[in-house]
């Protein structure tokens, strides 16, 4: 059995970045989006899940299958190939008043 497994990867600790978080809200560490399972505040550990589907506010007229990202200054959802969005998975339904279900894909 191997020795060097680190848990099933569906969520781990965190340290919290600068502007902390807000539980069931996406955070960004690097190139990585999680979704904060707690609030926190910068430097402080929380925990963030690495996956699932989460109902997210989302821009404009997206639709469902279609690759989205995180845009962390407007916290919403947006076309993958916004600038400075980091990517966070697709659109499991079409944007419906301003929300969507998103499925996390890393």
């Amino acid at each position: 059995m191997a020795k060097n497994c680190s848990g099933e990867g569906k969520s781990r600790t965190f340290v919290s970045p600068t502007g902390g978080t807000t539980n069931g809200s996406p955070a960004v560490i690097g190139s990585l989006v999680v979704v904060a399972l707690e609030d926190s505040v910068k430097g402080q550990r929380f925990t963030g899940v690495l996956g699932g589907s989460w109902i997210l506010p989302a821009t404009g007229a997206l639709k469902a299958g279609a690759k989205v990202s995180w845009l962390a200054s407007t916290g919403a959802l947006v076309p993958a190939d916004t600038a400075d969005a980091v990517p966070f998975g697709k659109l499991l339904d079409d944007a419906v008043g301003g929300y969507a279900d998103a499925l996390l894909i890393q």
